[in-house]
């Protein structure tokens, strides 16, 4: 296992060098606006335009969620470069069972998540001090919640690697969602404006808006605290079923 395990960093490690100076160089940045906002050129900018700031500030303490999530990419690189080299079927051979096999490449994607997701939020709570934010519940509770959705991520991403064998069909499965998505949200769209401009009340908002705008705020916020809450949970449960789905995989390419 350990030895799968060390295979897996060896071989991405020019993705993670990679990584990790695009993480410091944007990590520095933020330190860098946060610092001039306090004593550098961008002091009078942030006193006359607290709220944009504050908005900028926030990005900012969130944007390392996102290289978190570019780190998924590593593992299902390591994924595709295995059966390019043809790796995946001398795997076959070796006196480990798919249960092994399957979870070294798990656990390398654990530990690099758990890495980076606790950096990320070691980088959130310093760069919230600097910039003078209260770390407040909620922002924790933001935080805890992303965390769980990056290994959502690798939970669904690794199964798909596996079973595609291809990163073509893995891209073009994602194009579909996003198409399949945005078709979606467009319908929506256009039944939203049409109803508005039959009702003659297309350029103002209205309390029926104000009201579907709150309810959906009310669900996105109940769906943050279950994850917030039951994060010791639901990744465990999320991993083990994804885990579980990728040893079948394995067996069946085995066959």
């Amino acid at each position: 296992m350990r030895g799968l395990i060390y295979k897996e960093f060896k071989l991405n490690r020019k993705f993670y060098s990679s990584f990790m100076g695009m993480a410091i160089m944007f990590g520095l940045l933020g330190f860098l606006v946060v610092l001039s906002s306090k004593c550098g050129n961008l002091k009078g900018f942030a006193a006359e335009y607290k709220d944009l700031f504050g908005f900028i500030v926030s990005v900012l303490t969130y944007m390392p969620f996102a290289m978190a999530i570019f780190s998924v990419f590593g593992v299902v690189h390591s994924v595709f470069s295995d059966f390019k080299t043809n790796w995946t079927y001398y795997s076959y051979t070796l006196p480990t069972k798919p249960m092994v096999t399957v979870g070294a490449r798990y656990a390398a994607g654990t530990i690099t998540l758990a890495v980076c997701c606790i950096g990320a939020m070691i980088y959130s709570y310093i760069l919230a001090t600097v910039a003078g934010t209260e770390l407040s519940q909620t922002l924790v509770k933001n935080l805890v919640a992303i965390t769980v959705i990056v290994f959502v991520v690798l939970a669904f991403c690794l199964p798909v690697a596996i079973g595609l064998k291809d990163i073509k069909k893995l891209g073009l499965v994602g194009m579909i969602v996003f198409i399949v998505l945005t078709v979606v949200e467009g319908i929506d769209m256009i039944k939203m404006v049409d109803e508005k401009s039959k009702e003659g009340t297309l350029s103002t908002y209205t309390a029926e808006d104000e009201a579907a705008g709150e309810l959906m705020e009310q669900k996105i916020f109940a769906v943050r605290d279950i994850l917030a809450d039951y994060w010791f949970i639901i990744i465990p449960v999320v991993l083990l079923i994804s885990l579980l789905i990728s040893v079948k995989l394995y067996q069946r390419r085995e066959k």
